[in-house]
């Protein structure tokens, strides 16, 4: 699977140019590789330079890495602590040049943490001043001054697009790394930097265009919409069996997997053209599968097997047992768990992210979840019982959840409405800030859906009060319209309320109707058949040749025919 797929199904922001993308792109493989290579010690490489610089790197990267997010970040932190000295400098028996490892590990500390290291960053300034005989000015940028008393240190930028795709090319392996851990993190440096001149996203500030109008009471004829949107799918098909979109550019093995399963969806006895096409897929998606259990093609582990699973599972042919079951038991090795030297107590522990090294979020969650129940994973499973304890921790119940969270010296803890965020300490619907400086991370539809659906698939009664609350900020929060939770965001973006518009949708039918629930009331006492209400909503967006699109907005590619097409397809299957 390429890259582009994180973007669909991930919190990307709108697209960046191609170069920009492409750096981003190579940033997470270094850093993928990187991160597979910490040594006992905590160290990159078994020096302070190539640690510090490591930490840079992930520092600056698009994910903003910070020390709470696990050994991987602590554990170095710690390597270059033990081999501070009294004079601020920072040196191991690996280093041979004191200003370079004791600049690195400046540069590390002040990224991760400005304020918490002032003290330690000065010093270390002040001693590759005295050694290097160049002035560091407190206030400039340390970037600057580094540059100065250590050339070389901080690779330099080609102004040229080609000589920064020469620099990034040069040396590289199949996995993403350079060989060389210090060669790697000195590219994943570049990557960032390269990767930061692209100009930022522009608000988008445009007027919320209105969804088609609709009748919730209409009666839909859900097999033919169903059989619309399918058609539609099957003139997408790739020569090869599989899916692609504008965005991805040829066939995918992420989005084929999606694709596959709502072919799959196809109401009653299915033609032998549909069945060819979903055989087709599927057996494309299959034909991936790799010794340890996993099907991707190229990076976001979860998510593709998660997919995958789901496409193999539908297919209901008993010759995939087999990859089904080596998908369950790889996707359980990729949990945060005592395995990665993630403890019960940390805010990660329980979760899934894109892959076995990558940062929890609880959509990686869902999707693992969604798999691991479909493969047969029962509700006191290992991985569903260590799950309950990431699902808690993105839930905005103070009662339940007490983690709390620094990060660039903000503290995050949990409010107390039931929804949930998308990852503890963090939300795509941004924060609310309280009276003593801390924040609420805002609680948003999709995920508070993840959620319930979560904690279903869990075991959890619904007399428990964890589950009793998501649902309740699920009723009340209740519509078609739009994602509830951007609200806020929506006085600066109005179009952020259909970011997602149709993930949203998959995430609420499929909680739903795991939950159980036949109808939804919401505050005003309303009773709501969403199964109905969600169908007659769909078909007023279904346009004549069986396809869907975001119109208002693009991001996470939505505006892509093929994926809010799958999107759609699955939720109304899910309403059946």
């Amino acid at each position: 699977m390429t890259r582009p797929l994180l973007a669909l199904l991930t919190s990307l922001a709108l697209v960046a140019p191609a170069g920009a993308q492409d750096m981003r792109s190579r940033a997470n493989d270094a850093i993928h590789v990187l991160r597979a290579e910490q040594k006992p010690d905590g160290s990159y490489g078994g020096s302070v330079a190539t640690t510090g610089l490591a930490l840079y790197g992930f520092a600056k990267s698009g994910r903003q890495y910070r020390e709470a997010d696990g050994p991987f970040v602590s554990r170095a932190v710690e390597f270059l602590q033990g081999h501070a000295a009294t004079d601020g400098s920072f040196t191991s028996p690996a280093d041979k040049d004191a200003v370079r490892s004791t600049l690195a590990a400046a540069l590390a500390l002040h990224a991760l943490d400005a304020k918490k290291y002032e003290k330690q960053v000065k010093s270390a300034a002040d001693f590759a001043s005295q050694k290097s005989g160049k002035k560091w000015v407190e206030g400039d940028p340390l970037e600057v001054f580094v540059e100065t008393a250590a050339p070389g240190l901080l690779p330099l930028v080609p102004a040229d697009p080609d000589e920064q795709k020469a620099a990034a090319d040069a040396g590289k392996q199949p996995n993403g790394g350079y060989g060389d851990p210090a060669v790697t993190a000195s590219r994943l440096v570049l990557f960032n930097r390269v990767a930061s001149l692209a100009p930022p996203s522009k608000p988008e500030d445009r007027p919320l265009a209105p969804l088609p109008a609709w009748d919730p009471n209409a009666k839909v004829d859900v097999d033919e919409t169903l059989r619309q949107s399918i058609r539609f799918l099957m003139s997408r098909q790739g020569p090869s069996g599989g899916f692609g979109s504008a965005i991805t550019k040829g066939e995918d093995l992420g989005v084929t997997a999606l694709a596959a399963q709502a072919l799959w969806a196809w109401p009653g006895e299915m033609p032998a053209d549909v069945r060819k096409a979903a055989e087709r897929a599927t057996e494309m998606v299959a034909a991936a599968a790799r010794e340890d259990g996993s099907i991707h093609g190229s990076g976001l582990e979860n998510y593709t097997t998660s997919a995958a699973v789901g496409a193999l599972v539908a297919s209901k042919d008993a010759k995939y047992k087999k990859t089904i079951d080596k998908a369950r038991a790889y996707l359980s090795s990729l949990q945060a768990d005592e395995a990665e030297g993630i403890k019960p107590d940390h805010w990660s522990y329980g979760g899934f992210g894109y892959g076995d090294e990558e940062r929890p979020d609880l959509s990686n969650t869902q999707f693992a979840m969604d798999a691991l129940h479909v493969a047969g994973a029962p509700p006191d499973d290992p991985a569903m019982r260590r799950a309950l304890v990431f699902l808690q921790r993105c839930q905005n119940r103070s009662e339940t959840n007490h983690i709390e969270i620094s990060r660039d010296g903000v503290t995050a803890v949990a409010g107390n409405d039931g929804g949930a965020m998308y990852y503890p300490g963090n939300s795509k619907a941004g924060v609310d800030k309280l009276p003593d400086g801390r924040v609420v991370p805002r609680s948003y539809g999709s995920m508070t859906y993840a959620l319930l659906k979560g904690f279903v698939f869990a075991g959890l009664p619904k007399d428990d009060a964890r589950l009793k609350d998501a649902y309740a900020w699920c009723a009340k929060n209740y519509t078609l319209d739009r994602v509830p939770g951007y609200e806020e965001m929506a006085k600066a973006m109005p179009r952020a309320v259909h970011q997602g518009l149709f993930y949203y949708y998959v995430a609420m039918a499929t909680a739903l109707r795991a939950y159980g629930a036949k109808e939804i009331e919401t505050p005003d006492g309303k009773k709501h058949d969403w199964r109905r209400e969600l169908a007659a909503r769909l078909k007023s967006m279904q346009k004549p040749d069986g396809s869907f699109v975001n119109e208002n907005s693009p991001r996470w590619f939505e505006g892509d025919e093929v994926l809010a097409t799958t999107h759609a397809v699955l939720a109304l299957g899910a309403t059946k």
